[in-house]
């Protein structure tokens, strides 16, 4: 498995230098998965090739259709958006200094994998040794986490 940014879900079908690369390492996973965000975003970057006219609308249609095909089958994984997503987006960007410059969907990506990591491996760890997960660290520790 592998989770990849909009950035990579882009190049899979708009022709860039990378993208031959990226078709290969794609296509080589048993599975890929991307922030439901990346949805929105990828239609938008084939609707601006649209609108700059770097694609005629027979392409756009074309290029939208293998999208959509490409995800009815099931090619793509989607990690739906939630509150703890959207949550821990919101502590990393109350603490940012304001010499950093991170968008809201730049981190709502990469948050993303990392709630996923958490969510599927370390419960387990945390309930066998009595410490509570690291999600919780913002939170009072409720006592049959202790």
């Amino acid at each position: 498995m592998i989770f990849c940014d909009t950035s990579t879900l882009a190049k899979y079908y708009v022709p860039e230098a990378e993208s031959a690369a990226v078709r290969v390492r794609l296509d080589a996973e048993d599975q890929v998965v991307f922030s439901e965000l990346a949805r929105g975003e990828l239609m938008a970057v084939f609707h601006r090739r649209l609108r700059e006219q770097t694609w005629s609308r027979r392409e756009f249609e074309a290029v939208t259709r293998q999208f959509i095909k490409d995800e009815v089958s099931g090619y793509w994984s989607w990690r739906l958006l939630d509150s703890v997503i959207v949550d821990e987006a919101v502590k990393i960007h109350s603490m940012l200094p304001e010499t950093i410059f991170l968008r809201t969907a730049d981190c709502l990506h990469l948050v993303t994998p990392c709630i996923m990591v958490l969510q599927r491996f370390i419960p387990m760890m945390f309930i066998k040794s009595g410490l509570h997960p690291l999600w919780d660290l913002w939170r009072p520790v409720s006592p049959e986490l202790r």
